[in-house]
């Protein structure tokens, strides 16, 4: 055993066991792409409404391929916008997101 820790430790990279991953596979805060977003995030939290807007969530567990990375956690305050690195799940169903929210199966406007 302390063998095979050694060589990965040695051969590997362990900051991935401590990675979180969004729903396209990006380390958030790991990669190019996702270094200005350290945190992961949900913002479907809400089983039924993520059904209602992709029927092809089937179990609870699928709530993880929801997952996004963004630059700070939301405070809560719906006046301050959450900055996501948006994966493309969100960017395929953008009339159900503003500022990476999902707004429970309702479509968003463009003005609002």
């Amino acid at each position: 055993m302390v063998g095979v820790s050694g060589y990965g430790l040695t051969y590997g990279d362990p900051k991935l066991l401590l990675t979180l991953w969004d729903a396209d596979a990006n380390g958030c805060g790991y990669n190019t792409t996702t270094k200005d977003y350290p945190y992961l995030y949900y913002p479907t939290i809400d089983f039924k409404a993520a059904q209602k807007a992709d029927p092809s969530v089937k179990s609870a567990s699928a709530i993880l391929k929801f997952g996004v990375c963004v630059k700070e956690c939301p405070s809560g305050d719906e006046k301050s916008p959450v900055q996501c690195h948006k994966p493309a799940y969100m960017t395929q169903q953008a009339k159900y997101y503003k500022d990476c929210v999902f707004s429970a199966g309702i479509e968003v406007t463009a003005g609002g």
